[in-house]
């Protein structure tokens, strides 16, 4: 496989990690983006460390293997962390905030108010008239 340059490299490892798991990859790396592949030096930035944890214990192995193929060198990552990522490796899901209704309750529909006394102490259990012996308990004699 003749070798490619870093940047063909990266994007070719990126679509084979991504074909394993396509909807788990674009959901975490939403959350990363490359910056540069240089040397075997592979740098990348994550939104924040659990972005940074999840990907290097699911996904890192995968793709670093993948671009030592690739390059045919030794790749080291070194992460960066920022919150601000223009360009991240995938666009994840987006979720469209929601905002909460403000619940209105009819006075029909209110649950009526109990009146009922509160309840008394609960009297104690009644001790056992004997004592057991724990020994004779035993079913092999």
């Amino acid at each position: 496989m003749p070798r490619l340059s870093s940047p063909q490299a990266f994007d070719e490892a990126v679509a084979y990690t991504r074909s394993l798991s396509p909807a788990t990859f674009d959901t975490w790396f939403a959350g990363v983006q490359f910056d540069d592949l240089t040397d075997g030096v592979l740098t990348l930035r994550a939104a924040n460390e659990f972005v940074q944890e999840w990907i290097e214990l699911n996904f890192l192995p995968t793709l670093t293997a993948r671009l030592r193929e690739l390059t045919e060198k030794s790749v080291q990552v070194v992460w960066l962390l920022d919150p601000q990522l223009p360009r991240p490796i995938a666009v994840g899901p987006t979720v469209t905030p929601v905002r909460p209704r403000t619940l209105h309750l009819r006075p029909s529909d209110a649950p009526p108010i109990s009146t009922a006394e509160p309840p008394r102490s609960v009297p104690q259990p009644a001790r056992a008239a004997h004592c057991v012996n724990l020994v004779d308990l035993n079913p092999k004699q």
